[in-house]
């Protein structure tokens, strides 16, 4: 497998996280994909491509997202699933191939 092709896997696996989990917690919370984009500054168009994995957002939005929903980066982005799954898969998330 290529670098590139390995490194969009990550890429992919990181957006299904997030995207799951801010589904997840958006439902939860009651929140809806336009009162969401409102807070964060963009449009309702984008921030439905980060609901629905489509889009990577900036580090600045995922800090108002997780400030909205109260809750840290870390559980927004379930780092450690990314982590465990990256380890079981023997590709690791911040090495370079």
């Amino acid at each position: 497998m290529k670098a590139e092709d390995k490194e969009m896997k990550r890429n992919d696996l990181c957006l299904n996280v997030f995207s799951s989990r801010l589904q997840y917690l958006m439902k939860k919370r009651g929140i809806s994909i336009t009162q969401m984009a409102e807070f964060c500054g963009v449009t309702t168009s984008t921030f439905s491509s980060y609901y629905h994995g489509k889009a990577d957002p900036k580090l600045s939005v995922v800090m108002l997202i997780a400030h909205r929903l109260n809750v840290t980066v870390d559980e927004l982005c379930d780092l450690d699933v990314i982590k465990i799954v990256c380890w079981q898969n023997k590709q690791y998330l911040w090495e370079k191939h």
